[in-house]
């Protein structure tokens, strides 16, 4: 809970500089880069990292966290593919034209949400509850502050969208080091 208060406020306390580096345009990209993402995040690992809190040995542990990762290889892969062998047209008619031209950003930002969700629960299983807090402030701090460097270089929404996944990506991280340690 503090993680993510504490990741809102620093999002709260970019926002100025954010709002004057990109166009509402451009946040209406991210909203649908982000929810397209958050959608189809669901099933990223196919539900397998969903039953490693309630893991009690560590071989089941062990054994799930490889099903979730490799169901998140497979699914990220036929995201991929859909991703490139889908038209434009069939994306307008999904209501996901906008996001037609940033194609190669979908399966990379989906692999790292469910890195991510897969990691989370890992950390809960051992009980890695102030890491997951970490991670909230890593994720409100490298997300905001990588998108507004990325939008002084001039990179527009691609750079609202890789900051996106450069602050999943600094979570999953995080998780994967403390998990390790």
């Amino acid at each position: 809970l503090t993680g993510t208060i504490m990741r809102q406020a620093i999002s709260i306390a970019l926002s100025p500089i954010l709002t004057r580096v990109y166009t509402p345009e451009q946040f209406g990209f991210l909203s649908v880069y982000a929810a397209t993402l958050t959608i189809l995040g669901v099933v990223a690992a196919m539900g397998f990292e969903l039953a490693i809190p309630l893991t009690t040995a560590d071989d089941e542990l062990a054994d799930l966290l490889a099903a979730s990762v490799l169901g998140l290889i497979g699914t990220t892969g036929l995201l991929g593919l859909a991703v490139w062998l889908t038209p434009d047209s069939a994306l307008d008619l999904l209501w996901l034209g906008p996001l037609a031209h940033y194609r190669p950003l979908l399966p990379i930002g989906f692999a790292c949400l469910g890195g991510y969700y897969i990691m989370l629960s890992v950390a809960t299983r051992l009980g890695a509850f102030q890491d997951i807090a970490s991670t909230r402030l890593s994720q409100g701090l490298t997300g905001p502050v990588s998108q507004i460097v990325l939008g002084v270089f001039g990179l527009g929404s691609s750079g609202l969208a890789i900051g996106y996944v450069i602050g999943q990506s600094s979570g999953t991280s995080l998780l994967i080091k403390r998990a390790i340690s």
